[in-house]
């Protein structure tokens, strides 16, 4: 038997019990209390909803429409799924608002699942792991609560990953324009990662990168104008909706940041106290830029920007966290590289500090509701700054890289 032959029973037994492991953890995991009662369509439902709306001309951030569609699909929900990304994230969607629900809603699963799975064996090779051992990345990716999460919930966060590796991948190859184009992506949740816009744009000034800026500018410019020519009042329609009071808006969730929890000590009234978080972190980036600015590194940086981000950001969801896989991978790869030990030590802190808390949460001991984990990724943040104080560099790579003069 050829090796490639011997590698294709492993290709389909490692695709086979991820899918398994997929279909088992969403039976597990609880139903989100949205009023849906025995069937869950996840956030999906406001997509295609929204890109449905979008094709026929109607307003996709309205929620009197929004609730009139939705119960066409699920017709005892009482309230209705918004989508509060912004209006350039329905370019991305629309297509599957050209089809009928289930087969809009079983493709939209399968992509989410191909993203997860191109972008772990990406990242593993970013951050220096053997090729031919990619299927560690994959395990990792499906070791954590996170994922199995966003694929429950069917959340768009897989999109905004791939959009990061594409960004990390091509800013590698020295290719800035199509690093540019992944921007678009990554700007379906701007603020999950809004450290890196700031560091993308005084990078951006120092190196005088404006291929960036042009690729950037052509990816989100063709995703605005598709949306516009449905609706051209779309963003009027989408600033519309934080001023209406038919649905609770983000800030009236408790969710599991940092900024929530300074707002329910201080009074949720009292806006200014949720800025306090990212007010210090831009602070902190100011001389931190300073510190870095002539090896900057986008590869190296990009896990601490993310992480940085998501412990001070004004609002996130536990799902939200797989956009931290660089973070993760990059471990992993480290981690490989020291034996044993090191493997099990780095595979036991990660379970404590990843899965443990949403684990404890998902089966209703100890803490009583999601809000209770804000503390979770500030303690990844501290866990990770101390992995790097310690070693005293980002990470080292292996493979050989090739300097391409711009």
């Amino acid at each position: 038997m050829s090796h490639e032959q011997r590698k294709k029973p492993r290709r389909l037994t490692v695709v086979t019990t991820l899918l398994i492991c997929l279909l088992t953890a969403g039976q597990s995991l609880p139903e989100r209390s949205t009023g849906f009662g025995d069937f869950f369509p996840g956030d999906f439902l406001e997509y295609w909803v929204s890109a449905r709306l979008l094709l026929d001309g109607k307003n996709p951030y309205s929620p009197q429409e929004q609730l009139a569609l939705q119960r066409s699909v699920v017709p005892n929900t009482t309230r209705p799924l918004m989508m509060w990304n912004p209006p350039w994230t329905l370019f991305f969607i629309l297509p599957f608002g050209l089809l009928g629900f289930p087969a809009a809603y079983a493709l939209w699963s399968i992509l989410l699942l191909l993203c997860l799975l191109f972008c772990s064996a990406c990242l593993w090779r970013i951050y220096g792991g053997p090729p031919d051992r990619y299927r560690i990345a994959w395990l990792a990716c499906f070791s954590v609560v996170p994922t199995y999460l966003t694929l429950y919930v069917k959340q768009i966060d897989p999109l905004v990953l791939l959009g990061i590796v594409g960004f990390l991948y091509f800013q590698e190859r020295k290719q800035w324009w199509l690093a540019g184009l992944a921007l678009a992506l990554i700007a379906i949740k701007p603020h999950l990662v809004y450290v890196f816009w700031v560091a993308l744009i005084v990078w951006i000034v120092e190196k005088r990168q404006w291929r960036v800026i042009l690729g950037g500018a052509a990816g989100c410019a063709v995703a605005i104008m598709i949306p516009l020519m449905f609706v051209p009042a779309i963003f009027g329609h989408y600033f519309g909706l934080y001023s209406t009071n038919a649905v609770p808006k983000p800030f009236d969730w408790k969710t599991p940041t940092l900024s929530t929890a300074l707002g329910l000590i201080f009074g949720l009234d009292n806006l200014w106290v949720r800025y306090v978080p990212p007010a210090l972190t831009l602070i902190w980036f100011i001389f931190y830029w300073r510190k870095q600015r002539i090896d900057w590194n986008w590869t190296e940086q990009m896990p601490l920007l993310l992480l940085v981000s998501q412990a001070t950001t004004v609002f996130a969801w536990v799902w939200d966290q797989i956009l931290l896989l660089p973070v993760l991978i990059s471990g992993v790869v480290w981690a490989t590289r020291g034996g044993l030990t090191r493997i099990v030590v780095a595979a036991l802190v990660g379970f404590l500090v990843i899965d443990f808390a949403p684990l404890l949460v998902m089966s209703g001991v100890l803490i009583p509701e999601g809000f209770a984990l804000f503390w979770m990724v500030p303690l990844f943040l501290l866990v990770y700054s101390i992995f790097r104080i310690q070693t005293s560099i980002c990470f080292s790579y292996s493979r050989p890289r090739t300097i391409i003069r711009s």
